[in-house]
Order: C-alpha cells, then sequence, then structure tokens
C-alpha cells in the first residue's frame, strides 16, 4: 500500500510538471520570448512538496486539500493567459491586414506581416494547437491525478461519480474559451481578460477534494462519531460545496454567458446550452442550500 501511494504521489506530480514544462516550452517557441523560461520557477514548490509527501508522509495525500494541484494551477495559469493573449494578438493582426487590404492602402510598412495571410494564419493554427495543448491538458491531467489521489472512505462508485462530475465541469470551464473564436467577440480585448480571469478563479475548485464518506455522504474534516453531530456536520460541508460551485464556477460563468448572449449577440447553440446548463444549476443548488 505504501509502495502505492508513494508510486501515486511521484507519477502525479511527474505529469504536472511535464505539462508544464511542455506548456511553457510551447509559448517560448512561439512568442520568441525567452523570458517565460521564468514560468517553470513554480516547478520548484511543486518538486519541495513531492519530497515532503514522499520522505515525511510517505506517499499519504492530505485529505481534503491538494496542495500539489494548487501549485500545479499556479503554475500553468500564466501560461494559459500568455497563450490566450498572444491569440488575440494575431487576431488584431490578421483585422487590421485585412482592413488594410480593403482599403487599398499601399503607405503603411506591412514587411512583417504576410500580405497573403499565409503567415498569420500558419501561426494561428499553431498558436490554436498549443493552446489546446495547455488548457485542455491541465483538465485531463487534474482528473487522472484524482483518480490516482487516495479514495479514503469513498468507494469505487463514489470516486467514479466525483471523477465524472470533474469531467463536466471541466467541459463547462472549456467551453469558455470556444466563446472567444465568437465572430461578435473574437476581437474584444475585454471579453478575453473576463474569461481568462474566470477560467483562473474556477480552476482552483479542483484543490479541494472529499475522500470521505459517511453513509453515502461526503463527510466534513471536523465530524465526531456523535450521531447528531456526524448530521450537522455533513449538512455543513454540503453547504459548503454547494457555495462553493456556485461561486467559483455556475454563478460567474451564468454572468459572463448572459452578458455574452445579450450584449455581444452571442448566439450559437452550444453557448445557449451551456447558458442554459449554468442557469438550471444555480436554481437546483439555490434550491439545495434551501431544504439543507
Amino acid at each position: 500500500m505504501i509502495v502505492f501511494a508513494l508510486f501515486a504521489a511521484f507519477f502525479t506530480r511527474v505529469l504536472f510538471s511535464v505539462h508544464v514544462l511542455l506548456s511553457v516550452g510551447l509559448v517560448v517557441l512561439h512568442t520568441k520570448q525567452p523570458l517565460y523560461w521564468a514560468f517553470l520557477l513554480g516547478l520548484v514548490a511543486l518538486v519541495c512538496e513531492m519530497l515532503y509527501v514522499m520522505i515525511v508522509r510517505k506517499g499519504a495525500e492530505y485529505k481534503y486539500f491538494w496542495p500539489s494541484c494548487f501549485l500545479y494551477i499556479s503554475a500553468i495559469i500564466p501560461v494559459v493567459w500568455v497563450m490566450e493573449l498572444d491569440l488575440l494578438r494575431h487576431r488584431l493582426d490578421k483585422r487590421d491586414q485585412l482592413t488594410l487590404r480593403l482599403s487599398g492602402s499601399n503607405t503603411i510598412d506591412t514587411s512583417g506581416l504576410n500580405i497573403d495571410g499565409i503567415g498569420i494564419a500558419a501561426t494561428i493554427q499553431v498558436d490554436t494547437a498549443a493552446k489546446k495543448v495547455c488548457e485542455l491538458g491541465v483538465v485531463v491531467i487534474i482528473i487522472v491525478g484524482r483518480w490516482l489521489l487516495p479514495r479514503g472512505r469513498m468507494t469505487r462508485d463514489q470516486l467514479s461519480n466525483l471523477l465524472l462530475c470533474y469531467i463536466g465541469m471541466g467541459a463547462d470551464i472549456l467551453e469558455l474559451f470556444a466563446a472567444l473564436t465568437e465572430p461578435e467577440v473574437m476581437h474584444n480585448a475585454s471579453v478575453t481578460y473576463a474569461t481568462l480571469a474566470l477560467f483562473s478563479w474556477s480552476m482552483f475548485q479542483f484543490c479541494v477534494v472529499a475522500t470521505a464518506t459517511v453513509g453515502g455522504s461526503e463527510e466534513s474534516p471536523d465530524i465526531t462519531h456523535q450521531p447528531s453531530e456526524v448530521s450537522t456536520s455533513i449538512v455543513d460541508f454540503k453547504k459548503k460545496k454547494h457555495l462553493a460551485a456556485l461561486f467559483m464556477q455556475d454563478g460567474p460563468f451564468l454572468l459572463l454567458r448572459l452578458s455574452l448572449l445579450i450584449g455581444y449577440g452571442v448566439s450559437s447553440e452550444i453557448h445557449i446550452f451551456f447558458t442554459a446548463k449554468n442557469a438550471l444549476t444555480v436554481v437546483i443548488m439555490l434550491y439545495r442550500l434551501y431544504i439543507l
């Protein structure tokens, strides 16, 4: 058991480190800015945390907080920001180039641009591929990492349900970036910054994990063995869990998507679907908070 715990602790953090290293390398490659290698400094804290867990705690993870995930997300979020802002810059460059061509202006120096648009288009395609490696990878790796964490008192069925929940949360989070490709907002810097801010905020909810259950319900860290206290603690923990999801994902996501729908006219089917999904989730969560 200790051997598996040590392996899981090591393998999870290696996955985190490799993904950060790959993402930072792609950023440096496509932005031609070696300064971004400084993002790798975040891995120093991750390595120190890994050594502490493996040597001092013998591979035993923390029950309710996931420090390695927190350090991983803290290291990868700046990379996502640079990726998305670089894509925004390329979209703006492409729009400006198209404007110049349509206006028939030949007096502005365009030596840094490919007049046929091939150079910028190719750059956008490469950056988009790098973005997918970074953004999609972070969600997949967090799910795999959570799978490797100790189950505590959770049954395998409860763990599988939790992982399915994580997949749904990840799909909701990743769809935020799909809105940035909509013609109505693809050149809007304010929408890009708002999306990145909500993405960063929502990712930290994965750092809190539930590994204990009592009678099929998730348990709070302060539960005693008195039935009345157990019941109260379970209710309190459920309230905190729903509040966290409400304020870290579905609530803010609903506000952003409604703003895009009403204020900017983003009306694609997938956007409307996730807007309705967030609205229904918020209503259900408020109802559950009311009945608890």
